[in-house]
């Protein structure tokens, strides 16, 4: 991955801890489509965010982090 590729997924990262909801679902929304590639994946486990608290919006971000 890209250097500049890697910045945009610590980006959505932080985003997952936005006061907004709608910020955070949007994000988990991108970083779900973007997870669907396995080297996506291990950055996003690589950087290990924590997800507990984004509740129903984010269990299949969850999930596939999980996996």
């Amino acid at each position: 991955m890209q250097p500049a590729q890697e910045w945009q997924i610590r980006m959505l990262l932080t985003q997952l801890y936005d006061p907004s909801q709608e910020v955070c679902e949007l994000a988990v929304r991108v970083l779900e489509e973007a997870c669907r590639t396995l080297e996506t994946l291990e950055i996003v486990v690589q950087m290990r965010p924590s997800l507990d608290h984004l509740g129903d919006f984010g269990t299949v971000l969850l999930t596939r982090y999980a996996s």
